[in-house]
């Protein structure tokens, strides 16, 4: 009975022993398990952080190029910009520059024109009278140059030969050679330098 006893102590001392040894083995078991999965997580979430830093620099990146094409974008319409704008100041400035020839062939013109327009009313506005200053004695072998207007032909005893001669209104003048007696000197009236005028202007005018 002693030794049953014994043996049966000792059958349970071993399973004890079994059993203490099975469950540290499981906890130890159950512990490496869970600093597996723990280092497995923070792994895990260690290569998630670092997806996400690199998604983060990618997009970083893709901003960075697409400032940077905005930017050149930018560049080359401001250049276009101004090269229309030094085009359209360039046509401008030939524009202008044309105007102002075209204008100042215009103005010689005008001048030119004017300057024969003068030329033809003084060639008109003169009247060449061979005669005697206001003398009927016979001088026919002196000249002198008379201006005279219509509105002046009125008067003197040459006054109907002479205003056969001007036929063109009342202030117009001709360049005619009258051969005709001498007394008719007596109707012509000088005209003075502000008759010339007055027809200068209306000639330029007309």
């Amino acid at each position: 009975e002693a030794e049953e006893k014994e043996t049966a102590e000792l059958e349970a001392g071993a399973r004890a022993a079994a059993r203490r040894v099975l469950t540290e083995k499981i906890a130890a078991e159950r512990s490496e398990a869970e600093r597996v999965m723990a280092a497995g997580e923070r792994a895990a979430a260690k290569q998630f952080a670092a997806e996400r830093v690199e998604a983060a620099r990618l997009r970083a990146e893709r901003v960075e190029a697409e400032i940077a094409a905005a930017e050149r974008d930018a560049v080359e319409r401001a250049a276009e910009r101004m090269a229309v704008q030094r085009a359209v100041a360039a046509s401008e400035e030939v524009e202008a520059t044309e105007r102002v020839m075209r204008t100042t062939a215009a103005t010689a013109s005008v001048a030119r024109a004017a300057e024969e327009s003068t030329a033809s009313c003084m060639k008109r506005s003169l009247h060449v009278a061979y005669s005697a200053p206001n003398t009927c004695d016979g001088g026919h072998g002196s000249r002198e140059f008379i201006f005279w207007r219509r509105a002046y032909m009125g008067v003197g005893p040459g006054a109907r030969s002479q205003q056969r001669e001007t036929m063109n209104g009342p202030d117009e003048m001709r360049l005619v050679e009258d051969h005709s007696h001498p007394c008719h000197c007596q109707g012509v009236v000088a005209i003075t330098i502000s008759m010339m005028a007055a027809l200068l202007g209306r000639e330029q005018r007309t």
